[in-house]
């Protein structure tokens, strides 16, 4: 038959309600859409009232399910924290929890959550009427979950009881903000289970605020509000200031895996905490002359640090004049490189490896290539023409890179699935 049946599933976001598929964790293909017209358009009341429908109608016989995508920094890591621009888009590449929601435990008084997470191996379980203490900032093993459900219950969220299990594509300590994407996706659980709405900004507010601030820990705001809203931004200055990018037209990133696990806070704390007092050296002004107060480490600290500023700026600016026009290709391949320059020379963020699958890169035919992330490991991406992507990813993976990706257009940002149709066991 030709009849399109009903759908299985409602996606939620922005205040639209799209009809989509029960296995894609995306929006609907423009095939769909075409077919069912385009997403119902809903006032913010009527979004209010539907999301408060998952505590009563919905997530009380429904499972549903959290996505969020991964990070990608293209220019200017290791600086929001330091309130410079940075530019990053959201891959798809997706953390992906499954929420089933526990109706005859809450009808007993018993309000639990309990998280699976089967890559670690691990199983948390949180009784929402005694939880564990706060952590505080000196903790080794910081528990982001707990973070996020003492900061809901400290707003007065009225949480339920759910099992959730929590799954990942995501390269873990790799660069792609494996931990943000989790944190995220948590956060829109809690809110679903609350009956909150929350705008996809203020679900990067929450994010940030159980990640990095309850922690007392080193971090900007970029991977929270890039997994967030989706697509290609640019971040900043200030901590929640966006604006979005035209994607462009004219090329591919390769966003490769080196198999070298990095420590982020490890780097975060060096290169912020050492900047910051070259900073105030300088009066607070990267371009003060006066650098004579200076030693050899925090000149090549500074010198890094305005051309990393510089180089984001210039791709920035080229980013908006060309990127239609699809002539951007081998000058911002020509920024990636340079910016990966200082992140190498200037910071010590490259290692063996990186720098091999650079060179790779390179000799296949790439634009640009960079590392992506906090540095020490991790990912690196590179930028190349569409008719070379295939060319760079087999270089990357003879040189012994680890999962590569070519990706074709950022992905949209964190969203929830609810399953309308589960049936119950008979």
């Amino acid at each position: 038959s030709n009849v399109l049946s009903p759908p299985t599933r409602w996606h939620l976001r922005f205040g639209e309600i799209d009809m989509g598929s029960s296995s894609q964790p995306s929006f609907l293909s423009t095939r769909e859409q075409n077919i069912l017209h385009k997403p119902y358009r809903i006032p913010k009341s009527a979004v209010s009232l539907f999301h408060a429908l998952p505590m009563t109608a919905l997530s009380k016989s429904s499972s549903f399910r959290s996505v969020a995508p991964c990070r990608v920094c293209l220019f200017g890591e290791h600086q929001d924290y330091l309130n410079l621009p940075v530019i990053a888009f959201a891959g798809p590449i997706h953390c992906c929890i499954h929420v089933s929601p526990l109706v005859d435990r809450e009808d007993h008084g018993d309000t639990t959550l309990k998280l699976h997470v089967p890559s670690l191996n691990k199983t948390a379980i949180y009784n929402l009427r005694s939880l564990p203490p706060r952590q505080g900032p000196d903790t080794s093993n910081p528990d982001f979950a707990l973070a996020a459900i003492h900061e809901a219950i400290d707003d007065g969220w009225i949480l339920s009881s759910a099992e959730a299990i929590s799954t990942t594509d995501i390269p873990m300590q790799a660069g792609c903000s494996s931990s943000t994407a989790f944190v995220v996706a948590w956060v829109q659980v809690l809110a679903t289970l609350a009956g909150e709405v929350l705008t996809p900004v203020e679900v990067a507010q929450r994010a940030h605020q159980a990640e990095v601030t309850h922690f007392g820990a080193p971090g900007g705001t970029m991977d929270h509000v890039t997994i967030s809203l989706g697509g290609l931004l640019r971040i900043g200055p200030a901590p929640w200031d966006y604006e979005i990018i035209p994607n462009p037209e004219n090329g591919v990133w390769i966003l490769s895996y080196s198999g070298e696990p990095k420590e982020t806070l490890k780097h975060l704390k060096r290169c912020k905490s050492e900047r910051l007092a070259v900073f105030e050296k300088l009066r607070h002004d990267w371009d003060s002359s006066a650098v004579q107060d200076l030693d050899n480490n925090e000149l090549t600290l500074l010198q890094a640090t305005r051309t990393n500023r510089n180089t984001e700026r210039e791709a920035f600016q080229l980013w908006r004049s060309t990127a239609a026009s699809g002539t951007n290709g081998k000058a911002l391949g020509f920024l990636m490189s340079t910016h990966h320059g200082a992140l190498r020379d200037g910071l010590g963020l490259s290692t063996v490896s990186l720098e091999t699958m650079n060179r790779a890169a390179l000799d296949a035919g790439a634009w640009g290539f960079k590392l992506s992330g906090s540095g020490g490991g991790g990912c690196g991406v590179a930028w190349a023409s569409v008719d070379k992507a295939h060319n760079v990813r087999r270089a990357l993976e003879l040189c012994g890179a680890g999962p590569t990706w070519i990706i074709h257009e950022p992905s949209k940002g964190a969203s929830v699935e609810f399953d309308m149709d589960k049936k119950k066991a008979s």
